[in-house]
């Protein structure tokens, strides 16, 4: 809804660089993470820890990130020999930032007490991961094994998860920051001709050695 809006500004001459945003088909600049790879190396970094059955929890949303998390996920597990279930792609919907992880706690409880057989757990974000974990739990007693969980966080929001070990395909905000600042301020770089800014320049997420 906000696209007639940036091309408008675009139109005045003012300097647009869309943050952890792609908009396809739209000529705005874009900086965005590598969700799509990031996730994929997740799952298989997964599979090389035997762990064969894998879920995915996501939230329901419309972001370019959402649909990049999920098409890496199935492409991981496509590219390792896994099987796709689409009984293991859990949708979080929740109507505020503030109850997504809440929204997660319900929505997995109710997938667990479907008792369904899981080795890991992928998550697209930290809040989504906190609910996870509350509702692992929450289901302690019926499980047969906790399943390894991780994903998509930020270092300075590790506090949500209370301790528990998360595999952690890490956003780097300094870099994104310094990246975005360099586009910025360099002459041109976003509509000029003269050093013309790629539609889209992804930064990778990367999978620490050790569980956070």
């Amino acid at each position: 809804e906000n696209v007639p809006v940036y091309l408008r500004l675009q139109d005045e001459g003012i300097r647009l660089l869309l943050l952890a945003c792609e908009l396809p088909g739209v000529p705005v600049p874009s900086l965005t993470w590598d969700d799509r790879d990031g996730v994929r190396r997740l799952v298989r970094f997964m599979s090389e820890r035997k762990c064969r059955r894998i879920a995915y929890v996501g939230r329901v949303d419309n972001a370019s990130t959402s649909t990049a998390r999920i098409s890496g996920f199935k492409e991981g597990l496509l590219e390792t020999g896994l099987a796709y279930d689409p009984t293991r792609m859990i949708s979080v919907i929740s109507p505020t930032v503030e109850t997504v992880a809440a929204s997660a706690f319900r929505t997995v409880v109710t997938w667990l007490e479907s008792k369904p057989a899981v080795d890991a757990i992928v998550c697209c974000d930290e809040m989504v991961a906190s609910g996870v974990f509350d509702a692992l739990e929450h289901k302690r007693r019926e499980l047969q094994s906790m399943p390894v969980v991780g994903g998509v966080c930020c270092t300075r929001n590790l506090h949500v998860l209370k301790g528990h070990p998360y595999v952690m395909l890490e956003q780097d905000t300094h870099q994104f920051g310094r990246e975005a600042a360099a586009l910025m301020l360099q002459p041109g770089s976003l509509g000029g001709s003269a050093n013309p800014l790629r539609k889209v320049l992804p930064l990778p997420l990367r999978i620490p050695r050790q569980y956070r």
